[in-house]
């Protein structure tokens, strides 16, 4: 099977002249996943390799397009679509659980209150957004198959799928070790740009409730950077979330001992050390052997002593014994 651009729907140029447009041509259908080579650096044995690997994928079902970069005619794009059918029967095939077959699948979240909560954290079905984007604002269970799913199995069927005769000839990576792909990644649902009217991808959510700086103390929406992440992504996230709210006591306790230590750093009775220093009138032998050094009165070192003292003081040690047993307490 000869996969030539020519043979297929060409690149079409964007405004400027250097986006390639990647709206499907087969019934409308969006592109989710992307492969890409240079023509001119594909040998005979790669273009094999290369046409062999696409006629796998077709036979596995993947609708496939290829088209050139409008501003590079070399390079070319290879568009992969993998239809509902396709992944729901490789889903079984790679063990991968769908959250739309599994009813025992969604968790249950901690709704927050008040400044804390988004959107996305705390749905109402009056609220515009719940309107716009129901079934990734409900927090419900996925009635069809999410982006990372699709994703997922679209990896895992490439990296299953046979690019040669010889058994150890398979899988993507190969490929791109070898340089036949210089690259290969999924395609985002859709603009991260906020629009005022029509439907809100999980893209444009998280952007706005989550990835935003005006968001950094708002809580996590777990269930919607699960839906287009993937349930890694989403207990990593869950992990940290927790880490720096158990980092907060840690954070004030550390804070107190520093006030402490800033505010007591002049008295004799806390800090006798630096006052023996600073009203010494010893003279240290100099710091160097070589001609030009010089010696040096002891009070010259008063002002580091004291900065030594507000990062350690008597409370350092209280703090450090507090944040062994509360990593302990929450391990």
């Amino acid at each position: 099977m000869t996969m030539s651009p020519s043979k297929l729907n060409q690149g079409q140029r964007s405004e400027d002249g250097t986006m390639l447009d990647f709206s499907d041509k087969h019934e409308g259908k969006t592109t989710d996943f992307v492969l890409v080579y240079r023509k001119s650096l594909l040998t005979n044995v790669k273009q094999e390799k290369l046409e062999y690997f696409i006629w796998r994928l077709s036979l596995a079902g993947i609708i496939i397009d290829a088209e050139r970069f409008s501003a590079d005619a070399d390079l070319v794009f290879v568009k992969l679509h993998a239809s509902n059918d396709v992944v729901f029967n490789y889903a079984d095939v790679c063990d991968i659980d769908l959250a739309c077959r599994n009813d025992d699948y969604r968790p249950d979240y901690d709704t927050p209150k008040g400044f804390l909560a988004t959107p996305l954290t705390r749905p109402k079905t009056d609220n515009e957004v719940y309107k716009r984007a129901p079934e990734s604002v409900s927090m419900d269970r996925p009635t069809g198959i999410t982006s990372a799913e699709k994703i997922l199995i679209m990896v895992e069927l490439m990296n299953r799928t046979k690019f040669g005769q010889r058994p150890s000839e398979y899988g993507i990576y190969k490929l791109k070790q070898e340089k036949v792909f210089i690259d290969a990644f999924p395609v985002h649902d859709g603009e991260h740009k906020w629009t005022e009217t029509g439907r809100l991808n999980d893209r444009q959510l998280l952007a706005r409730y989550w990835g935003s700086t005006k968001c950094w103390y708002k809580c996590q929406p777990h269930h919607t950077i699960e839906r287009y992440f993937g349930t890694e992504y989403a207990f990593y996230f869950a992990w940290l979330g927790f880490y720096i709210k158990m980092l907060i006591p840690a954070a004030a306790l550390g804070l107190i001992c520093f006030t402490f230590g800033l505010s007591t750093c002049n008295y004799k009775y806390f800090n006798y050390r630096s006052h023996e220093i600073c009203n010494s009138d010893q003279i240290m032998c100099p710091k160097c052997h070589q001609e030009g050094c010089t010696f040096e009165p002891l009070r010259a070192s008063c002002g580091l002593s004291k900065m030594c003292y507000i990062f350690e003081n008597p409370t350092t040690i209280a703090l450090a014994i507090a944040t062994a047993f509360w990593c302990k307490l929450h391990w």
